[in-house]
């Protein structure tokens, strides 16, 4: 084995020493991203009153003019929500009932943003419509 060729062959076994370190270091990082996200540092639980920044979003995302708007009709509707073992705020509550509302958005599609089942945002945004229908109408 002439000199170049060792030479090649110790660069090969550094190169694959390197890609097993930084395929090590990212293994690392995309375990500690699924953990946070199994934690719900990712999940929909970061959609709450933190997500709406400004009067545009919140007009664009629930058709209300403002964060104080939105927050009285959760007050005047918030007794009446079934208080079950949800994953969801309030807060989340009435903000997916009002996204479907304004914009349309497939169930399939909220359930994903909130990483719950098609199920409970059906049956959520039915109670909550009822509640607002009922409760809303009366003042």
């Amino acid at each position: 084995m002439n000199r170049f060729q060792r030479l090649m062959k110790m660069q090969k076994k550094k190169m694959t020493s390197r890609n097993t370190e930084c395929v090590a270091k990212d293994i690392q990082k995309l375990t500690a991203c699924l953990r946070r996200t199994e934690a719900g540092e990712l999940s929909g639980k970061k959609m709450d009153e933190q997500f709406l920044k400004d009067d545009v979003m919140i007009k664009y995302i629930h058709g209300l003019p403002c964060m104080a708007v939105v927050m009285g009709v959760l007050s005047q509707i918030l007794p009446c929500l079934p208080q079950t073992g949800r994953k969801l705020l309030p807060f989340q509550i009435l903000l997916l009932t009002l996204m479907r509302l304004r914009m349309n958005l497939p169930i399939q599609h909220i359930a994903h943003l909130y990483w719950i089942d098609r199920s409970a945002v059906s049956t959520t945004f039915t109670n909550t419509t009822d509640v607002m229908l009922t409760h809303l109408a009366e003042g």
